[in-house]
Formats: structure tokens, sequence, C-alpha cells
């Protein structure tokens, strides 16, 4: 059972690693989208 675990943690790491960029860029996207709204407003 723990080697179960263990291998669906890795898969669960090995899914998530790509999506640190796509998160950082919503993140960068939605920082500037809302410094933007606050300067137009």
């Amino acid at each position: 059972m723990p080697t179960e675990s263990a291998q669906q943690q890795t898969v669960d790491i090995s899914l998530f690693k790509p999506n640190y960029d796509q998160i950082a860029l919503m993140l960068v996207v939605m920082t500037i989208w809302n410094v933007w709204l606050c300067i137009a407003v």
C-alpha cells in the first residue's frame, strides 16, 4: 500500500509541475489586471 501511495504522489507532482508556469502567468496577469483597474478607476 505505501508503494502505491508513493507512486500516486510522484504522479501528482509530475502533473502539477507543468502547471506552475501557467499558475504564475495567471497570477501575473491578474495582478496587472487589478493594478490597471485601480489606475483606470
